[in-house]
This record gives structure tokens, C-alpha cells and sequence, in this order.
């Protein structure tokens, strides 16, 4: 709209009667020193229409083009370092298929932990996490809240996604909530797909989630079925260990007993992933 607005003023200035460029001219410029006869206003008719069917009005309008978007009007808008800074942080969150992540979160690396301030078994926990995780083999991260579960998870995540793999890191109970909005529209099925494709998927705080019979046998199950048969690698956290799981899955949100279908389970997270304990103390840093 710009552009035209703008070749239509620059034609209107031609000094061709009857525009105004003409008497801006004549009027104006040389006091009315001008004095057209008809046949000099008809011949200046014919060149006007000249310019409209010639082609000669678009040249003008791209000229006009030309002025708007290189450099007269023309506005470019370029990062800062910071943000150059940022974007080169975060570049690998494009090959993230689903990311529950805080900001913070999807910045950090393995290369952020200094081994020397950490613990005999702190240590001992990140090394096995920096070798599993450039593996199919999955590790299942537990222990106490606050001892460092979800950032190894993360640093692993985001390793991989650098590294050009597709991702996916998942809040398990906010999944599982995630998933029971969009059952009416049947749109669950869209995230589950993605995270039985994603090279790499951490499912983060597993065994908090309210356990249904549709999120374990419906949701869960098929998904680890899924990634085990496809040799996908996958992490776990959690604060609960194997055995306190098992429970968790055997006892759904009825009160029903259903063993069976919590051994499934547990059967195919520990066919995925190395139970590893995390303990220590709470590193969360109030607010």
C-alpha cells in the first residue's frame, strides 16, 4: 500500500496538465508564464495516457518500489550480541519435538559442571551420565527432590539435540495432563506419536503424575513398547526407586489392585534404562 500511495504521488507530480506537477510548475515556479492553448492541453492528454498504457506508469511504481526498500523508507532490524549470544545458546531447541523446559534449563550442558566442587558419588553419577549418553542405553535417574535428576537429564537432551538428533523432554504428571485435555479431539495421539519418533526422549518425574488406568495402559505402556522395539533411547527421573514404583503403577487412581499390568511396566523401563540412585542434598536455590 506504501508503494503505491508512493508512485501515485510521484505521477501526480509530472508536470503534465492536468496534474498538479503542472501547476506547481506554471502556477507556482514561472508565475503563470505558461499559457496552454486546447490543442497543447489535448496533446498533453495524449501523453498522459501514453504513460498509463506504455508501461511507463509500472516503471514509475517501481522506481517508487525501489526508493520504499532500499533505503529511503527501508527499516532493518538486527540482533545485539546479547541476543546473537542467546540465539547461538538455544539454536538446538529446534530439534526438539516436544520440550518441557524451563529457559534456564535449555541452555546448560554437561560442560557446565565443575567435577572438583561435586561429591565422590555426584561424580561418580555424572560420569555414567556422559557415557550413556551418546548410547541406546537409557539410565533411570532417582533419589531424593533436589539432587540434580533433571539437570543431568537435561544436559543429556540437549547433548543429543546439538549433536542434530531429534528431541523430546517431557514433565511426566504435566504430560500426562497434557494428554487427558486433548482426548475428546482424539489430538493426544499428535505428542505420543512424537515421542515414540524422537531420537532421544527423557520423561521427567515420573511416578508423580495421579496414575489412571488410561495413562499407564493406554499411554505409557504403548510408548515404552514402542521405544524399546526401536532401540530409541530413553531417560527417566523420578523420586521414586524401583520398588515404590511398582506400587505406585499396581495401585491406579480406583484403588484397584492390577500387579500384572505395574510389572509390565516396570519390566520395560528397566529393559530401557540402568536404574542409577542420585542422592545428596537439595540443590534448588530459593527464590
Amino acid at each position: 500500500m506504501s508503494t503505491t500511495n508512493l508512485g501515485l504521488a510521484l505521477f501526480n507530480l509530472l508536470p503534465i496538465p492536468p496534474l498538479d506537477g503542472y501547476h506547481v510548475l506554471n502556477d507556482i515556479l514561472l508565475k503563470g508564464r505558461l499559457a496552454l492553448d486546447a490543442n497543447a492541453f489535448w496533446i498533453a492528454q495524449a501523453i498522459l495516457f501514453m504513460l498509463l498504457f506504455t508501461g511507463a506508469f509500472s516503471e514509475l511504481l517501481y522506481a517508487a518500489n525501489k526508493a520504499v526498500y532500499d533505503g529511503v523508507l527501508h527499516t532493518e532490524i538486527k540482533a545485539c550480541k546479547y541476543m546473537r549470544n542467546e540465539l547461538r545458546q538455544t539454536a538446538h531447541m529446534e530439534n526438539y519435538l516436544v520440550s518441557d523446559l524451563g529457559s534456564e534449563m535449555e541452555k546448560i550442558s554437561f560442560r557446565n559442571i565443575d567435577p572438583e566442587r561435586e561429591t565422590d558419588a555426584y561424580r561418580s553419577v555424572l560420569l555414567s551420565a556422559m557415557n550413556h549418553c551418546g548410547t541406546s542405553r537409557g539410565l533411570f535417574l532417582y533419589g531424593t527432590m533436589g539432587t540434580g535428576k533433571t539437570y543431568l537429564a537435561a544436559c543429556a537432551a540437549n547433548e543429543r539435540a546439538r549433536s542434530g538428533e531429534k528431541v523430546a523432554f517431557i514433565h511426566y504428571p504435566s504430560f500426562c495432563q497434557r494428554m487427558a485435555s486433548r482426548v475428546n479431539e482424539g489430538e493426544y495421539r499428535t505428542e505420543l506419536k512424537r515421542l515414540m519418533y524422537a531420537d532421544f526422549l527423557v520423561i521427567d518425574d515420573i511416578g508423580a503424575e495421579n496414575c489412571t488406568e488410561w495413562n499407564r495402559d493406554q499411554i505409557l505402556l504403548p510408548l515404552l513398547n514402542s521405544r524399546y522395539e526401536n532401540k530409541k533411547a530413553t531417560w527417566f527421573t523420578s523420586n521414586q526407586d524401583e520398588v515404590t514404583l511398582k506400587i505406585h503403577f499396581t495401585f491406579a487412581s480406583r484403588g484397584k489392585e492390577e500387579a500384572l499390568k505395574a510389572e509390565r511396566i516396570m519390566e520395560r523401563i528397566k529393559a530401557l534404562a540402568e536404574m542409577t540412585a542420585l542422592t545428596g542434598k537439595d540443590r534448588r536455590k530459593p527464590l
